[in-house]
């Protein structure tokens, strides 16, 4: 009978590891499914905003547009005959190297006066664009800017 009581209880003992430990397993399957489940809608909001910033450049680099903001903003305009010269007298050899402003020696420097030598030849007065004018942005955030995209202003 003593056999028995020993047995018994290590089958009950052994019974209730098994459980404890099938438990435990199920326990952290949930836990995983869980991270698995908030991962895969981490990826899925990052695809929506991957697809939604596509969206966007798209819409910034659309040619008509760029052209369009190009004229609003630049200023520019094509060369005329008058500014190409075919002499290369007025072509620079070598364009020096503007010091950093970094440079302590420019922190420190005195006014040089400079004193211009007239060209050798007369060249066609060139005419310089406009300085560009920049206008303050509008949109403060980035979801005032979507917002401005939906409505289909820029």
């Amino acid at each position: 009978m003593k056999h028995v009581r020993i047995r018994t209880i290590a089958v009950f003992a052994i019974a209730g590891l098994a459980g404890a430990l099938l438990l435990r397993t199920s326990q952290s399957v949930q836990i995983a499914e869980e991270k698995l489940t908030a991962l895969k809608t981490s990826v899925a909001q990052e695809k929506d905003s991957i697809q939604m910033l596509n969206a966007e450049w798209a819409y910034l680099n659309n040619p008509e547009r760029l052209e369009r903001l190009s004229k609003e903003y630049l200023d520019l305009m094509p060369p005329q005959p008058a500014s190409i010269t075919t002499e290369s007298a007025a072509i620079p050899a070598k364009i020096e190297e503007l010091p950093s402003a970094a440079d302590p020696a420019v922190l420190t420097a005195q006014p040089v006066s400079v004193q211009a030598k007239p060209p050798a030849t007369k060249l066609p007065a060139k005419t310089s664009p406009a300085p560009i004018k920049s206008k303050p942005s509008t949109d403060k955030d980035f979801t005032a800017l979507l917002k401005n995209i939906q409505k289909g202003t820029p």
